[in-house]
């Protein structure tokens, strides 16, 4: 059986995050490449894909169109990527590992 990520519990996820995790996203511009008109959840579950389970760009946003969080292509996802500051903070803190 395997298991799709994007479908994973979020709810549980969301309760090791800070309970205004939105405000500190903003302030810290992890949501810089969000569109206005964009959920912020489905934004970071998206790079979290990326970012948390190691897969690839493109492989990122075929399990988000397919969880419908975004409809994107994977050059859009990787200049979000780069906008936001999520990058860098993952960067970082892998290299303690």
């Amino acid at each position: 059986m395997t298991v799709n990520a994007a479908d994973e519990d979020w709810n549980l996820l969301l309760s090791f995050f800070p309970t205004n995790w939105k405000e500190l996203a903003k302030a810290t511009d992890a949501l810089k490449g969000l569109r206005q008109d964009k959920s912020e959840e489905n934004y970071i579950r998206t790079l979290l894909l990326h970012l948390g389970c190691g897969f690839s760009l493109r492989e990122t946003v075929v399990r988000a169109r397919h969880a419908k969080l975004a409809e994107l292509s994977d050059v859009a996802l990787l200049k979000r990527l780069r906008k936001s500051n999520l990058r860098r903070c993952s960067t970082r803190n892998m290299s303690w590992f």
